[in-house]
C-alpha cells in the first residue's frame, strides 16, 4: 500500500488491483495483517473472507503474518505462495518457502520492492494500479506463472 501514511483512494486503488487481478481459487487462504490504527482505516474496505491479523509497532503488520504462517502447513497444503508486500521482512519466509518446493510469487504495487524479497521469490509481478480511474488493470505478468495446487 506504501505505507501507514497512505490515502484512503490509494489504499482502495491498490486492493482493488490486487483482489481484481491476483488469480485465486475457492481453497486459497487470504491473510492481511496491520497495526490497529492501520486496521482501523482500512479493513472495511475488505471483502468478506480475508483473514485479518493485527499487531502494533514497528513492522507490526508484517509481524503479525508471520506469526500465523506456519511453514509445514503452508507446505503441506499448498503448491503456491503469493506474497503481496515488498517488505523485506517477508524474504526468510519466501526463501524457506521456496527451498520447500514452494512456488513463491511476489506481488507489488506502490514502492520500492526489498532486493532481498525480490531474489528469494520464484516469480513476481507489479500491479498496474490506473491512477485516474482508480479501478483495476491486469497484472504485468501471465497468469500460468501463478501455478495453484
Amino acid at each position: 500500500m506504501g505505507g501507514p501514511s497512505a490515502s484512503d483512494k490509494t489504499i482502495k486503488r491498490v486492493w482493488s488491483a490486487y483482489y481484481g487481478g491476483v488469480p485465486k481459487t475457492a481453497t486459497d487462504h487470504l491473510l492481511v495483517g496491520s497495526s490497529r490504527f492501520f486496521a482501523r482505516r482500512t479493513w472495511w474496505m475488505l471483502p468478506d473472507g480475508i483473514q485479518r491479523r493485527v499487531r502494533d509497532g514497528q513492522d507490526g503488520g508484517e509481524l503479525a503474518i508471520l506469526d500465523e504462517v506456519g511453514l509445514d502447513h503452508l507446505v503441506e497444503r499448498f503448491g503456491r505462495l503469493v506474497i503481496a508486500s515488498g517488505d523485506g521482512r517477508f524474504a526468510e519466509l519466501a526463501a524457506d518457502a521456496r527451498s520447500r518446493g514452494v512456488h513463491v510469487h511476489q506481488v507489488t504495487g506502490v514502492g520500492l520492492p526489498s532486493r532481498a524479497l525480490m531474489s528469494a521469490a520464484s516469480s513476481r509481478s507489479r500491479l498496474k494500479v490506473n491512477a485516474r480511474s482508480g479501478g483495476p488493470t491486469p497484472l504485468d505478468m501471465p497468469a500460468r506463472h501463478l501455478r495453484v495446487a
